[in-house]
């Protein structure tokens, strides 16, 4: 099953069942990418030997979810707006922000 909607893509994989009049198990596989899935940040790269200068990046996003659930009677699996407002709130929420490498192995975070 693929949608119509050009700005997002839906895949369902290994689908179980044709009867929708009862819940149905099922694996799925979701895109979602929309063109306002995007942020701006800066950060650099350090590790052993090499140190980068601060930079930024224009980021677009993609969410790809994997897993397996109930599907309802109406045939839905996850709801899409869901999807959309939890990445729309992740990309405001890094926009023009610095991306720190707390887990280098080279830098003291204090």
């Amino acid at each position: 099953f693929q949608s119509t909607d050009p700005s997002s893509i839906i895949v369902l994989t290994k689908y179980l069942c044709c009867n929708m009049s009862k819940p149905v198990s099922t694996a799925f596989e979701v895109h979602v990418s929309k063109e306002d899935f995007k942020f701006h940040a800066a950060h650099f790269v350090a590790f052993e030997g090499y140190r980068e200068r601060l930079h930024g990046h224009n980021y677009k996003v993609g969410v790809r979810l994997l897993g397996s659930r109930k599907v309802a009677s109406d045939g839905y699996v996850v709801d899409f707006g869901d999807i959309k407002k939890v990445t729309r709130a992740v990309c405001k929420e890094l926009n023009e922000h610095f991306l720190c490498p707390m887990q280098s192995n080279v830098l003291k975070i204090v």
